[in-house]
């Protein structure tokens, strides 16, 4: 009965040892970068704000302001934004309407999201040392 456990042992670890083999892969040809031919700094700046739940938290409230502003949605509308890998998706009452990242209002957005990202990030850097009384040196 102990051969049974065993080899029940070294089956189960030849099957973790497989599977990690799996999941170890480098990208697939036809991840969705790849199907769609996004180039490199595309995907680099969609990598900032699907990466980063801040980033992509007031970006998307830049964009749903714009788009407001614009006057193409109402103002008591709820919007939701989702960010993919070629285009952004903006939702209204169940209709979507897909837009590309290459607009110039679009990356006033983005800036503007980061830039509320970085006030938000000082913000509670701040409250952290008031709150812990550390004290930091200035770098020369």
């Amino acid at each position: 009965m102990e051969n049974n456990a065993e080899k029940q042992v070294v089956v189960d670890v030849a099957k973790d040892a497989t599977s990690a083999k799996k999941y170890n892969k480098t990208p697939r040809k036809g991840s969705v970068i790849n199907k769609y031919q996004i180039d490199e700094v595309t995907t680099n700046l969609v990598k900032k704000i699907k990466l980063n739940a801040d980033i992509r938290h007031f970006t998307a409230l830049s964009i749903v302001a714009a788009l407001k502003a614009a006057k193409l949605y109402k103002e008591d509308d709820k919007l939701y934004v989702t960010f993919a890998w070629n285009k952004f998706t903006v939702s209204c009452a169940g209709l979507n309407h897909d837009y590309t990242y290459n607009k110039e209002w679009v990356i006033n957005c983005i800036i503007e999201g980061i830039n509320n990202a970085m006030d938000n990030f000082t913000k509670v850097i701040k409250e952290y040392i008031d709150d812990k009384d550390l004290k930091l040196t200035e770098e020369k």
